[in-house]
Order: C-alpha cells, then sequence, then structure tokens
C-alpha cells in the first residue's frame, strides 16, 4: 500500500517511458469539467481514444508541447495496455486515493454496521 503522499499515484509505460499518473486537485476539477466521472470509467473500459488521452492528459499534467505528441505515443503504446492503469488512476482520483477494495470494504462495514444496529 502506497503511503499518504503516494496515494492514488498510478506508474505506466507509455512509448517505453516510465511515467506516474498523479492524482490533483487541478486534474480532478479538469477531468470533472470533461465528462461525468461515471462516463469516463465506461469509455476507459471500452477502450476510447479520446477518454485515454485526455486521462492521460491530465493525469501526466502535460504541456501544450508534450499534448501534441501524446497521440502518437499511444500509438506506439497501445490503449489496450494502459487501460486498466487509467481506470484505477480515475476511480482513485474520485475517491479520495481509494482503491475499488478499499470503497467496496467500506461500503460493506457501514452496511454491517447499519444491519447491527437495526437488527
Amino acid at each position: 500500500m502506497k503511503n499518504a503522499l503516494n496515494r492514488g499515484e498510478v506508474e505506466i509505460v507509455l512509448d517505453g517511458e516510465n511515467l506516474t499518473l498523479i492524482p490533483t486537485l487541478q486534474c480532478f476539477q479538469r477531468l470533472a469539467a470533461v465528462s461525468p466521472y461515471r462516463k469516463t470509467l465506461e469509455a476507459l473500459e471500452q477502450g476510447d481514444i479520446a477518454a485515454v488521452l485526455i486521462v492521460l492528459q491530465h493525469g501526466l499534467d502535460l504541456d501544450a508541447k508534450a499534448v501534441k505528441v501524446l497521440p502518437e505515443k499511444l500509438f506506439k503504446t497501445g490503449a489496450i495496455p494502459l487501460r486498466h492503469q487509467l481506470y484505477d488512476f480515475v476511480f482513485m482520483l474520485f475517491n479520495a486515493g481509494k482503491t475499488q477494495d478499499e470503497v467496496l470494504a467500506e461500503i460493506n462495514k457501514e452496511s454491517d454496521q447499519g444491519n447491527a444496529a437495526g437488527g
């Protein structure tokens, strides 16, 4: 498990280069402005290239020059190898750095507590 400072970061390899997607408030706001959270996750699951590019752009905090070469780098890498990592990044970005397993455990714990209190 990553420490709190690295929570939600996701390592990727893009065109042979090791990079880190970093969850920031700015990234959160930009992705939220582009598309609803669930739609972004669905688009990534379906391998939507526009969604892949936008998550890479904001998760890597790319400048205008880097954004211009991003499609070529993605073409050389392929979208499928990145799809799950990008999905995980977006999920954690919109869930305070928590993984799907952590969110599910919290939901189950709350449900169990509710059942114990009511039953």
